[in-house]
């Protein structure tokens, strides 16, 4: 189950920076539109929407931070998901 949700959520944040980058609309990214999607730290823009769906993942009681809790689970899961 968590794996599911771990899936939706990183397809949240890549529509969102897939949406951002395909300036012309046509569902395609171009050579370095998608070198800018595989590489977000490297743009503000997309810098900050990756932070963002980064801490809406991490962040279960929605205050909008990421408690040292929130980020140990989420990464204990992660990393126990990938062993199974």
């Amino acid at each position: 189950m968590v794996k599911i949700v771990f899936v939706c959520k990183t397809f949240t944040a890549d529509k969102q920076k897939w949406t951002y980058l395909d300036k012309d609309g046509d569902q395609s990214l171009s050579y370095e539109e998608f070198r800018k999607f595989l590489r977000p730290e490297d743009q503000n823009d997309l810098r900050k929407i990756e932070i963002n769906s980064i801490i809406k993942e991490y962040d279960e009681d929605n205050d909008g931070k990421v408690s040292s809790d929130e980020y140990l689970k989420m990464t204990g899961k992660y990393i126990k998901n990938r062993r199974s």
